[in-house]
């Protein structure tokens, strides 16, 4: 993710000194989870939902014209629970760290509709 000062999360967030919100930063992370667990075949189909973080911190601060790159290994997986670390980089710095908490469920068949 290429970060821009145009991006309207940052035009109040911090006036003068913009940064990335360390919120946007953690559902960046949920979504890298979720797009990996729905990688594996049997979750295809499913809707990642978010249960929950475990000690995510921030250890540095994303500016505009900062590149994230938001990775996720999965530590468990059982049912339709997913414990999931995930961290996010701007280079080779860990900008936070932490884990990601999810249930998958099958998509209603009324979804959309």
């Amino acid at each position: 993710k290429c970060v821009s000062i145009s991006e309207p999360v940052l035009q109040g967030h911090f006036p003068g000194e913009p940064i990335v919100p360390g919120v946007i930063l953690v559902e960046s992370c949920a979504q890298a989870a979720t797009v990996m667990a729905m990688s594996m075949p049997e979750q295809r189909e499913g809707l990642g939902l978010f249960a929950g973080i475990e000690e995510m911190r921030f250890k540095r601060i994303v500016r505009p014209g900062d590149v994230g790159r938001f990775e996720a290994v999965m530590e468990k997986f059982r049912r339709s629970f997913a414990r999931v670390k995930v961290r996010a980089l701007v280079g080779d710095e860990v900008a936070a760290e932490g884990t990601i908490l999810a249930v998958f469920q099958p998509r209603s068949k009324t979804a959309g509709a």
